[in-house]
């Protein structure tokens, strides 16, 4: 097991919070249930956030509505305005300070 794979239609997460002592495996079936994994910190470590949400927009490309076509459409603005699709996602927390090294005025450490 992997600690991420899309099966089907569904995202299979290893739940990092509970290792080494168990071992247990959530069913993602929404990029919701995906995003939610990530803020409680199920998944862990860049490469595998990254996958998580790849996976989760793989999710809802599979629950959209629609041809191909009219999908890319809705896309580009000429169909209805679907509702947001972000999920409630934010920036995530950094470690350090979350300033990404600068400190004030934009300027990186030195």
């Amino acid at each position: 097991m992997r600690a991420v794979e899309l099966r089907g239609d569904r995202v299979l997460i290893l739940d990092q919070t509970l290792l080494p002592h168990s071992v247990r495996v959530l069913e993602c079936r929404t990029p919701e249930e995906v995003v939610e994994a990530i803020r409680e910190m199920r998944v862990r470590g860049a490469p595998a956030v990254g996958m998580a949400g790849a996976m989760a927009l793989a999710l809802a490309a599979l629950r959209s509505r629609g041809s191909p076509e009219e999908r890319i459409k809705r896309m580009e603005g000429g169909g209805e305005a679907e509702e947001d699709q972000t999920h409630g996602c934010g920036p995530l927390p950094q470690a350090g300070g979350g300033d990404g090294g600068r400190e004030e005025g934009g300027q990186g450490k030195s």
